[in-house]
């Protein structure tokens, strides 16, 4: 890889990395933030929301089977993270349900 490229899968990495924690921090310390009726928690519930239904759905849709199928490693940890990647996802949709006002 060359020196450019090398920095350019750093400093996304990095980036990436930021963007989990302080889309998890927030929820570490003070869950309830999501239920609180506002604009911004709506639109944070939303949000993540879509993006673990995004990266449930590259789980199994982006990876190639070949990968985990018949790999009695790979294919629980395929599992357990579309378990993880669902729950999320759902967790963060009541969120959003619960701020659109269908759940009371």
């Amino acid at each position: 890889m060359s020196p450019f490229n090398a920095a350019v899968f750093h400093v996304h990495t990095f980036f990436i990395c930021l963007v989990l924690v302080m889309m998890g921090l927030p929820l570490a310390i003070d869950p309830g933030l999501l239920l609180e009726k506002s604009k911004i928690a709506a639109w944070a519930a939303w949000s993540l929301c879509i993006f673990w239904g995004c990266r449930l759905w590259c789980q199994w849709f982006t990876y190639n089977p070949e990968w985990w199928k018949g790999q009695r490693f790979e294919m629980a940890m395929h599992w357990v993270f579309t378990g993880v990647w669902l729950a999320l996802t759902v967790i963060f949709g009541l969120c959003g349900a619960i701020q659109a006002g269908w759940l009371e």
